[in-house]
């Protein structure tokens, strides 16, 4: 018996149950294409009996794939959107037969419209859930078609390779960008300078979670707690902020209201290629031009992998030429 409901996106999934069947489910946008494949699906059982693995289609996959992985991830809400990219184009293929070829042509077809960077994204979705289906056992898959796509493109150049973003502010850069900025805009990124700390984190500090020259941040990108020291610098911007601080948010910013506030005054400062997410990599580079240990700076940056802390060692041709001498 086919089953139809409506999820909490707007769409709308199916499932058919029968005994001694697996089950299947999809997900469209409308109800009627939903009941529509129902009543296919559930004539080929009828006519022909159960629906086997080799039966189920990339579509199939990534449905299951966005329920069990997706769900639980801080990012679904994008890989929910690069899985409907997805679903869109490769949706019908039979996901035991896809092939090295299919994703190459899915990568050649969004490249017309995307950089190789967003597309890279795109494929990496794929491999994931093919990765996890060949581990899992979800289907009988011979390879990941999506990673054998990726590697090949790449050695043959049809793909190019994802270049670190490397981008220093400026002095006259940020002192235009601060007359820019309004409370309490301006010293949130001041903060985020000393901090080497995310949007997401600085939209979720609390006071509570200050003590002294501490603070807790509860549930990094990692999902771990962590406390990193401050500054004095750091600690004065905080005492110079308005109201109570005893309890609730800091800053009282939700993170794209953030990212709003600091692209418009980028915009009325003149500004280009500047992002939030620079704040990080500026500050990261400087506690390294204080000369602080790659130990030291992991404790401030929480980085777990040292090896990621190279992409954010730039010196500024200021700080060089000042040792040159």
């Amino acid at each position: 018996m086919a089953y139809t409901r409506r999820l909490p996106s707007g769409r709308w999934q199916v499932s058919i149950r029968r005994k001694g069947v697996r089950p299947i489910s999809k997900t469209f946008r409308t109800k009627a294409a939903a009941e529509a494949w129902a009543r296919e699906r559930e004539n080929e059982i009828d006519n022909v009996g159960a629906v086997t693995d080799s039966d189920s289609t990339i579509a199939d996959l990534l449905d299951r794939y966005e329920r069990e992985v997706t769900a639980k991830k801080k990012g679904r809400v994008q890989e929910e959107s690069r899985l409907a990219i997805l679903k869109a184009s490769l949706g019908t293929y039979r996901a035991t037969a896809l092939t090295a070829g299919d994703v190459a042509h899915f990568v050649s077809d969004r490249l017309k419209a995307c950089t190789s960077d967003t597309v890279r994204r795109d494929v990496a979705v794929l491999s994931a859930a093919l990765e996890t289906a060949l581990v899992l056992r979800w289907l009988p898959l011979k390879s990941n078609a999506a990673r054998e796509a990726i590697a090949t493109l790449t050695r043959s150049r049809s793909l190019k390779v994802p270049n670190r973003r490397v981008r220093r502010i400026a002095t006259d850069e940020l002192v235009r960008l601060m007359v820019e900025l309004v409370p309490p805009m301006c010293t949130l990124v001041c903060f985020a300078l000393e901090t080497a700390m995310r949007r997401g984190e600085l939209a979720k500090m609390r006071w509570e979670h200050i003590k002294g020259h501490s603070l807790l941040i509860p549930d990094d990108k990692t999902g771990k707690s962590a406390n990193i020291p401050l500054s004095s610098a750091a600690v004065k911007l905080l005492e110079g902020l308005p109201g109570e601080h005893d309890t609730g948010p800091v800053f009282g910013l939700q993170p794209d209201s953030i990212t709003q506030a600091f692209d418009r005054a980028c915009a009325r400062a003149g500004i280009q290629d500047l992002r939030v997410h620079d704040l990080r990599h500026e500050a990261t580079s400087r506690l390294f031009e204080r000369g602080l240990t790659i130990e030291e700076v992991a404790t401030i940056t929480r980085h777990s992998d040292w090896r990621s802390l190279k992409i954010y060692t730039h010196p500024s041709h200021a700080h060089i030429r000042s040792k040159l001498g």
